[in-house]
């Protein structure tokens, strides 16, 4: 259970970075406030997404041997896991 969890969390966590790209740049664009600040600039904001889609997709990678590990630990008879 706890692997499939792993192993779907991180990549979902990606695609929601590239799927929220496009409200981003609208934010910028539009010069859309949140909270009363004021809209981050487009060019810092697209490298910005890209470094969180990029460190998504590497920790995804990273944990699919540890989830593929953890699935391989035996469990025995009377313990939770």
């Amino acid at each position: 259970m706890f692997e499939t969890l792993l192993l779907l969390t991180i990549p979902t966590l990606s695609l929601m970075f590239v799927l929220l790209l496009p409200a981003n740049i609208h934010a910028a664009v539009d010069n859309i406030s949140f909270g009363g600040r004021p809209a981050t600039p487009l060019w810092f904001r697209i490298p910005e997404q890209l470094v969180y889609i990029v460190v998504a997709l590497f920790a995804a990678l990273r944990t699919a041997p540890i989830a593929q590990a953890v699935r391989r630990i035996p469990v025995r008879a009377g313990e939770s896991g």
